[in-house]
């Protein structure tokens, strides 16, 4: 028996009473998705496929940028997700900085464009478009713009949260003139219909990173993994040798 099954049910029989929920809390941000008081007192297995409060919500990819992002700082992240990195990014960098998302998903743009909206956040933008390698986008892409790597590199910061397609977006870094300053690098193995599609591979990226010209100035590690704890996950943070 599939062991997902309790929790697909569950999404199927709250998608109507969600909507009259109150926005879930993510790392602090408030966001679109939607929980009914029924979340908190049932087990993770059976809520696992709806967004509940969840206060470490990406914690270790936020606190690599908390390492690079300043006052003032240009920042670009590539995948936005439910927009709290991008929320949390715009905190870090003040009404001086400013941050630019680029997220391939149709659904996810909304969400984190309403997140923008709900935390009433000014100074960012979500773009429609991918960037790299459209490997394990979460909704379809639709219209969204096809954007080079070269595009996006003049920035103080590049966050790359893009679910395999890091490996051909660090290629094409170190063919740009003007490479990012710091990098905030999230890698995973990813999964399609439960299969790996993208191995994890630590050694590689560091080359990547190294053949692009960065060091890794820190490192963090995901304790509850990726692909609801299937898979290991690390954040690199990297400075460039020009710095």
């Amino acid at each position: 028996m599939n062991a997902d099954i309790p929790a697909i049910i569950y999404q199927q029989l709250t998608a109507l009473p969600r909507l009259n929920g109150r926005n879930a809390m993510l790392n602090g941000v408030r966001v679109e998705s939607k929980t009914i008081w029924t979340d908190e007192v049932l087990p993770d297995a059976v809520t696992k496929f709806v967004v509940n409060d969840e206060p470490a919500y990406e914690y270790q990819y936020v606190s690599g940028l908390s390492d690079v992002c300043f006052t003032g700082s240009e920042v670009t992240l590539i995948g936005g997700g439910e927009g709290v990195s991008t929320v949390r990014a715009a905190e870090m960098v003040g009404s001086n900085g400013f941050v630019t998302t680029y997220e391939g998903g149709e659904n996810q743009v909304r969400a984190g464009r309403r997140a923008l909206h709900l935390n009433d956040v000014e100074n960012a933008q979500i773009r429609h478009a991918v960037v790299g390698d459209d490997i394990s986008l979460r909704s379809d892409k639709g219209k969204a713009d096809v954007v080079p790597v070269s595009s996006v590199a003049e920035s103080d910061v590049l966050g790359i949260d893009a679910d395999g397609a890091e490996f051909s977006i660090l290629r094409s870094l170190a063919r740009v003139d003007q490479p990012p300053e710091r990098l905030v690098v999230e890698h995973h193995a990813v999964r399609n219909d439960g299969e790996v599609v993208v191995e994890f591979d630590r050694d590689e990226v560091v080359s990547l990173l190294e053949t692009a010209g960065y060091e890794v100035t820190e490192e963090y590690c995901d304790a509850r993994g990726a692909n609801y704890g299937k898979d290991a996950e690390i954040i690199l943070v990297c400075e460039h040798e020009t710095v």
